[in-house]
């Protein structure tokens, strides 16, 4: 800082930037500084005189950090007598550059760097007033999968597609040249334009961390793909989709991603060549169709895609490599599509009350996929443990989980919340079960009766020629 040049009636006891004055006694500065950005609000000239016992003609002039002028600012200490005094013995003055559009003069934003005013006082130079004015903006910015836990903060696997596999999008964005404390806000919106979640990061000052700015400040917010208290499951509506970042309201910048939409049957459109083909339509058809039509079922399918994804690629890239195995399927599949068939018959005669038609519908399918799949399974482990799992304790196991399903399905229905999810799957797993020991039971006791009319000794009857 330029020494006073000098000597008058007056002195200038201190003298500095900041960001505000007080707006009473003492007027001291708030926030002093030399570096500001160009998000904040102004730039405030402070300067406190000593012993004025006359009129003060004060002038300031701007340059702009290539040293050129920017503009002339004036203003006037007024005489002591008019207030009836002698002298003041301390007068505190203070300018301020605001930081926008200033009419016949531009922008100050537009000229960062170091800026110079200098103060005349009665016509003559006195001092000069530094500052530093940065250029604030995003520097950087993307989608990822996650943040750094701790610093550099950085971004994790940048993508902007999310599939079947990823749990969360989260948006990610570096801040520069922050001179105070800031609210960061993000705000998800899906493909149908519908602004589905705002959550916002608060900056804090820099102040509070023994700095005057930050050259860089890096933060990101999660989205959960899958279904929240606030939103169905983002999976449920692919497309594309926007996060829009705002600093302090203003609209800095937006970002997209793509959520793709679930992949179909894997293990059929192996088998069959092709998702075109009829029979991996007909279960596209009946899963779209019927079963994610309604809450019971698609909370059901959330639980069996988590479970389905797991293992089904792998099997899905066997397929492709063996032909063996997808002849095999095929012929497993074919009996599906006749169990789906013959439910989305029952659905239609239910069609009245959707929910009711999904769960009987479902309990109709699970029953028949569980006796004619699920039963050889069964059937191997009571040959490995001699069990016949065909005991009054296994039925009202089942029957208990069946019970309970759809007691807790009928809560879920009325708060829509996660029980739908567990009800549904207990109602399937438990008619599966049930059914299957049903039809073990079934075939022990034929296979027994098989065996016991097999052992009966025949009937004697005479010989012809025991006569002769």
């Amino acid at each position: 800082m330029a020494q006073l040049k000098a000597q008058q009636p007056y002195y200038v006891v201190s003298f500095t930037t900041c960001e505000a004055v007080q707006e009473t006694e003492p007027w001291d500065p708030i926030n002093t500084t030399e570096v500001f950005s160009t998000i904040d609000k102004q730039v405030v000239l402070w300067v406190r005189f000593g012993n004025v016992v006359s009129e003060l003609y004060l002038r300031y002039e701007f340059l702009k950090p290539d040293g050129s002028p920017f503009g002339v600012a004036e203003d006037i200490v007024p005489d002591p007598a008019v207030y009836d005094i002698d002298y003041y013995e301390t007068y505190t003055h203070s300018m301020t550059m605001e930081l926008k559009p200033i009419e016949g003069l531009g922008d100050p934003r537009d000229y960062t760097g170091e800026w110079k005013v200098n103060l005349y006082v009665n016509n003559e130079y006195v001092l000069t007033f530094n500052f530093l004015l940065l250029k604030f903006g995003i520097t950087d910015y993307t989608m990822c999968e996650n943040i750094q836990n701790a610093s550099p903060w950085n971004p994790i696997n940048r993508k902007d597609v999310f599939g079947a596999d990823d749990l969360y999008a989260t948006a990610w964005v570096e801040l520069s040249n922050l001179t105070k404390g800031v609210n960061v806000e993000f705000k998800w919106i899906d493909p149908d334009g519908a602004t589905v979640l705002v959550d916002r990061v608060w900056v804090p000052d820099p102040r509070t961390r023994q700095a005057e700015y930050y050259s860089t400040f890096r933060v990101g917010q999660q989205f959960t793909l899958a279904e929240t208290s606030y939103y169905q499951d983002p999976k449920e509506k692919p497309g594309l989709w926007k996060v829009e970042v705002y600093v302090d309201g203003t609209n800095m910048l937006s970002m997209t991603f793509t959520v793709e939409k679930p992949p179909g049957c894997l293990i059929a459109t192996a088998a069959y060549g092709s998702e075109l083909a009829p029979e991996v339509q007909a279960l596209r058809e009946f899963r779209d169709g019927i079963v994610m039509n309604t809450n019971a079922g698609s909370h059901f399918m959330k639980a069996f895609n988590a479970f389905y994804y797991s293992f089904s690629p792998e099997i899905a890239k066997l397929e492709l490599e063996y032909k063996t195995l997808r002849s095999i399927i095929r012929t497993i599949v074919r009996p599906l599509l006749i169990i789906l068939d013959v439910s989305s018959k029952v659905f239609e005669v239910l069609s009245f009350s959707p929910e009711i038609g999904i769960v009987l519908s479902g309990i109709a399918a699970s029953s028949m996929i569980g006796a004619l799949y699920l039963t050889p399974i069964l059937a191997l482990i009571a040959l490995v443990l001699k069990n016949k799992l065909s005991s009054k304790r296994a039925y009202s196991f089942f029957g208990l989980w069946l019970i309970s399903g759809l007691l807790l399905l009928g809560v879920g229905e009325i708060s829509q919340g996660s029980l739908l999810l567990i009800g549904s799957s207990l109602i399937v797993l438990s008619a599966m079960s049930l059914s299957a020991l049903l039809a073990l039971n079934l075939a022990s006791k034929l296979i027994a009766l098989f065996r016991k009319t097999s052992a009966r000794t025949p009937l004697e009857t005479p010989s012809p020629f025991s006569q002769l």
